[in-house]
């Protein structure tokens, strides 16, 4: 679901960080960090789950998203068989990173 940061961090020694986060004008409280992600743009690579092959398969964002992508469902192009899904839940999309791609760990 889209959101917005409401308040800062409010970890405290020997818990896990949350923020509060305003959603359709309501705000949720002690929301924590993991539960938060940046929205998929268009032309970063995916894998998308298959429940009828029971994988995960390459994709791409497709094209201009729903300005509520997370509640809409995302636009994706599956790489290998060259077709458009319209509306795929998030639950169901990965970002995808490569053997050898550089990321950031935070633990």
């Amino acid at each position: 679901v889209s959101a917005m940061i409401e308040l800062g961090d409010k970890a405290h020694a020997n818990s896990r960080p949350t923020v509060d986060v305003r959603v359709n004008g309501q705000v949720r409280k002690q929301v924590p960090v993991t539960a938060l992600r940046r929205p998929l743009e268009d032309g970063e690579d995916c894998r998308f789950y298959s429940v009828k092959d029971n994988r995960w398969l390459k994709a791409v964002i497709s094209g201009r998203q729903p300005r509520n992508a997370a509640g809409q469902g995302y636009n994706i192009r599956l790489v290998q068989e060259q077709m458009d899904l319209h509306g795929v839940p998030p639950m169901r999309l990965q970002r995808n990173f490569e053997e050898g791609a550089p990321v950031n760990v935070y633990l």
